[in-house]
């Protein structure tokens, strides 16, 4: 049972991962001055892409937009791989060998953790520079791979949990009175028949 909630678990969070990698993580919008009358310049991170949109005039571009490419997805690409795989396994895997099933729903459950973890903390240390000039804010992949990250903690440790309680104890040997075996009784000695008597010992 615990084999089965760790692989829901785990498609579940491989799931907001996908979402995650296609929608906004962070956003930042400068202002002109103080009072924030107009807009200078307006980003939008993603795990993909990076788009900045100038005012009028600040770029040498024809429309005022700058597109760059960002790898984060390529990490991401990788837990939700790894997350699919061992909720296969764990969902409609063959019912021999689970300590391998168990294993490799760890691993899975790992990567996804490390991957979403590393690109939350991302966005959240981007927001640290937010001034009186400009404005940071979350979007939707942020939270989605929040989700992401807990669920795949909470799969890795129900994981392993289970794994300790269905490991069958080793019997228990028998328990003898005595540390080392027994010498056999000793046997009484029982003398033979009288035999015939020998000749008169002689006098000389």
């Amino acid at each position: 049972m615990s084999d089965r909630l760790s692989g829901a678990l785990l498609a579940v969070g491989a799931a907001l991962t996908i979402g995650g990698s296609f929608t906004t993580l962070n956003s930042a919008v400068d202002y002109r001055d103080k009072e924030k009358d107009e807009v200078v310049v307006e980003s939008v991170s993603k795990a993909w892409s990076h788009r900045t949109e100038f005012a009028e005039g600040l770029v040498s571009t024809t429309d005022g937009v700058v597109d760059r490419v960002q790898f984060d997805g390529v990490s991401l690409l990788v837990g939700i791989v790894a997350a699919l795989v061992a909720a296969v396994f764990l969902l409609v895997g063959p019912g021999r060998r689970p300590p391998l099933r168990r294993a490799l729903a760890v691993a899975g459950g790992a990567v996804l953790f490390g991957t979403t973890l590393a690109v939350v903390m991302e966005s959240v240390s981007v927001t640290q520079w937010e001034s009186d000039t400009q404005e940071m804010s979350f979007g939707p992949g942020f939270y989605l791979l929040t989700g992401a990250v807990l669920l795949s903690l909470a799969a890795t440790a129900l994981t392993l949990v289970g794994g300790r309680r269905s490991t069958p104890a080793a019997p228990a040997l028998p328990q003898s009175s005595h540390p080392w075996p027994a010498p056999p009784a000793a046997q009484p000695y029982l003398p033979g028949p009288a035999g015939p008597a020998g000749p008169a010992p002689s006098s000389y």
